[in-house]
């Protein structure tokens, strides 16, 4: 299970267009994954909700052709 508060920044990989990418460590688990944190914004709760069903059904996709998502988190980040 994923929880902010088990992730830990293990590394810097770089940034591009989007975002930022992490090596982040699961204290639960002890596995390694890479995160992307990008400051997406959104116009709308309906907006927020539609990105956020995006990434439910993104979740669920399992084939071998397709980046795994293990889960998402959104947070409102102030300037």
């Amino acid at each position: 299970m994923f929880s902010v508060k088990n992730l830990q920044i293990v590394k810097y990989i770089g940034e591009g267009r989007f975002g930022k990418v992490y090596i982040l460590l699961n204290t639960d688990d002890q596995q390694q994954y890479a995160v992307k944190i990008s400051k997406q914004e959104f116009s709308s709760n309906i907006e927020k909700q539609s990105f956020s069903n995006s990434m439910t059904c993104w979740s669920k996709i399992e084939n071998p052709t397709i980046m795994p998502l293990y889960a998402f988190f959104l947070f409102n980040f102030e300037e």
